[in-house]
């Protein structure tokens, strides 16, 4: 469903399983949504609801935010770049993309197999066993021990002047 004008939430069904907003309207979400996409312009507090599977946070998006906890797929956005305190990030996290401007420290899940670091992210990190694909972003310039799971699946953008130990 594309939302741009001024969203009536009584229209919005329980069984709505996506939502793409383009608005900076607060919105009170349907309890069963899988995927949500907060588009360029929403920079509101929000609470998610607890079915959501992938979120991908807009462009403004810079909120302190609680995830839930059977979230697969995380977008943070461009200028997301607020703390996500230890164990806050779910278990069945699968892809954690940190944006343009995340650079807080973070606890990663065990389960993670895609991790995009995003280009201002610098800060010593512990690499789970799980991971498969590891994109360091441009601003990353921090050692990093890989593990044998990654197998090749390193893209580097930036000017890495540390060591990679494998």
């Amino acid at each position: 469903m594309y939302v741009n004008y001024i969203l009536d939430e009584s229209i919005l069904s329980q069984s709505l399983k996506k939502l793409e907003l383009e608005d900076n309207q607060s919105i009170e979400l349907a309890q069963d949504l899988e995927e949500l996409d907060l588009g360029y312009e929403f920079n509101q507090p929000i609470i998610l609801p607890p079915n959501l599977e992938i979120l991908k946070l807009g462009f403004k998006f810079n909120q302190p935010i609680r995830f839930t906890q059977n979230l697969k797929e995380i977008y943070l956005g461009i200028n997301f770049n607020q703390p996500i305190e230890f164990k806050e990030l779910p278990q069945s996290l699968e892809i954690l993309d940190l944006g343009h401007d995340f650079n807080q420290s973070i606890t990663l899940p065990k389960r993670l197999k895609v991790l995009n670091l995003g280009n201002s992210f610098n800060r010593l990190i512990n690499l789970p066993r799980s991971l498969e694909i590891l994109d360091l972003g441009c601003g990353f310039n921090k050692p990093v021990t890989l593990i044998e799971s990654l197998s090749g699946k390193i893209y580097m953008r930036g000017r890495l002047t540390k060591d990679i130990i494998f």
